[in-house]
C-alpha cells in the first residue's frame, strides 16, 4: 500500500509539472491568471512528490517543513487565481503577500521547531476560511466574468470547481488528521489513499478537459487583451449595442422558422454587416456565441408551440422551432431548460389537469 500511494504521488506530480508548464509559457496580454494558475498546479506537484518523499525510508527534514507550507498556499493561490481573472486590471501587490504571511510563519514555526500552533489545526482553518471565501464568489454568479465574452462561463464552471475542490480537500485533510490522532500512520491512512485517488481523478479529468476543443481554459490565451487597448478591428461600446439593436430588430420582426438559413454567415448577410462583428457583439453582450443563442430564441419557440399546441407531436413542435434532428432538439432543450421536450409537455399536461382531489359539493 506504501508503494502504490508513492508512486500515485509522483504520477500525480508529473502530470501537475506539465501542467504547470503549459500555463507559464502563455503570453497573453495580462499574465497574472496564467502565473498564477501555473504556480498552483506547481503547489500540488511539489506536494505529492514530497508525500512519496515522505513515505520513503530516511526522509529528509526539508520534506517535512516544506509540505505543511506548501499546502498553506493552495486556498491563497486559488483565491487570487479567480480574484485575477475576475479583474483584468488587477496586479499582485503587497495585500496578496499577505495572503501568504500565515505559509510563512508555519515554514519558520517547523523550520525553528517552536511550535506555537498547532500545524494540522493551521492548515484545516486555511483550507476553511478559503473555501468560505470561494464559495461566496460563487453566489455571485458569472457576472463577475462579464469581460471574458463567450468564455465568461468556462471561467464561472472552473470557480466552481475549485470551490468543489477545496471542500473535499478540507474534508480529506481532517478525515487524516483524524486517522493520525486515532493512532493510524501515513504509510497505511485510508483516507490519505482516498484522497490521492481523487487528486489523479481529478487531473485526469483537466487534462481531458483541456484537450478539447474549444477548451475552458481558452479565455486564458487572450486574457486582459481588450485592457490593454483596443485594436482597430474592436467595436466601441455604441457599434456594439448598435449591431445588436439590428439583429434583435431582426429577430422579432422576422421568422427563424421558416426554414430559411440562420447561421452567423446568413445572419450577418442579412444585416448587411461582417460575421466577425456580428459575432463579436453577440458574444460581448450576450456572454455566449452566436449559436447557442440562436438555440435559446429557437428552444422559447418551442415552449410557446407546446404551450398553445398541446396537441402537437414533439416532431412537429422540433420542425417548426427550426431543429432538423431529434437529438439536436432534445440535447439543446435540455442544455437550457434541464429537462426534455417530453418532460415539458408532460408538466404541462399535469399543470392544466382537472384536480381530481376535489370533491364536488355534496347535493341536499
Amino acid at each position: 500500500m506504501t508503494v502504490l500511494m508513492q508512486y500515485l504521488g509522483y504520477a500525480i506530480a508529473f502530470a501537475c509539472v506539465l501542467f504547470a508548464a503549459h500555463f507559464l509559457l502563455l503570453r497573453p496580454a495580462n499574465r497574472t491568471p496564467s502565473l498564477l494558475l501555473s504556480a498552483l498546479f506547481l503547489v500540488f506537484a511539489l506536494q505529492s512528490a514530497l508525500l512519496g518523499i515522505l513515505l520513503s525510508d530516511g526522509t529528509p527534514a526539508i520534506a517535512v517543513i516544506a509540505r505543511p507550507s506548501f499546502a498553506m498556499t493552495i486556498g491563497p493561490l486559488l483565491f487570487l487565481y479567480f480574484t485575477s481573472a475576475a479583474n483584468p486590471d488587477y496586479r499582485l501587490g503587497w495585500r496578496s503577500i499577505l495572503h501568504f504571511v500565515p505559509t510563512a510563519l508555519i515554514a519558520f514555526e517547523m523550520a525553528a521547531r517552536i511550535y506555537w500552533v498547532d500545524i494540522d489545526l493551521a492548515i484545516i482553518t486555511s483550507f476553511a476560511a478559503y473555501t468560505i471565501v470561494l464559495w461566496r464568489m460563487v453566489r455571485r454568479g458569472d457576472t463577475q466574468f462579464a469581460h471574458l465574452g463567450a468564455g465568461r462561463r468556462d471561467a464561472f464552471r472552473i470557480l466552481v470547481a475549485g470551490a468543489t475542490l477545496l471542500s473535499v480537500s478540507l474534508a480529506g485533510e481532517i478525515l487524516i488528521v483524524s486517522d493520525i490522532v486515532r493512532g493510524g500512520s501515513l504509510s497505511t491512512s485510508i483516507p490519505l489513499m482516498g484522497a490521492l485517488i481523487f487528486d489523479l481523478g481529478v487531473i485526469s479529468i483537466a487534462t481531458l478537459t483541456a484537450l478539447q476543443r474549444p477548451s475552458p481554459f481558452d479565455w486564458l490565451y487572450k486574457f486582459g487583451a481588450s485592457s490593454k487597448g483596443r485594436s482597430a478591428a474592436t467595436m466601441t461600446d455604441a457599434e456594439c449595442n448598435a449591431c445588436i439593436r439590428a439583429f434583435e430588430g431582426h429577430i422579432n420582426n422576422a421568422t427563424l422558422f421558416d426554414g430559411q438559413p440562420v447561421g452567423l454567415s446568413a445572419m450577418a448577410k442579412r444585416l448587411e454587416m461582417p460575421a466577425r462583428r456580428l459575432s463579436e457583439a453577440v458574444n460581448r453582450v450576450y456572454g455566449e456565441s452566436y449559436s447557442r443563442r440562436m438555440n435559446r430564441w429557437r428552444i422559447d419557440k418551442a415552449k410557446k408551440l407546446l404551450q398553445t399546441k398541446p396537441d402537437a407531436a414533439i416532431t412537429e413542435v422540433m420542425f417548426d422551432a427550426g431543429f432538423s434532428t431529434k437529438s439536436s432538439f432534445n440535447r439543446e432543450f435540455r442544455s437550457i431548460e434541464g429537462i426534455s421536450p417530453s418532460e415539458y409537455k408532460r408538466s404541462l399536461e399535469n399543470s392544466n389537469a382537472p384536480d381530481t382531489n376535489k370533491h364536488s359539493p355534496q347535493q341536499t
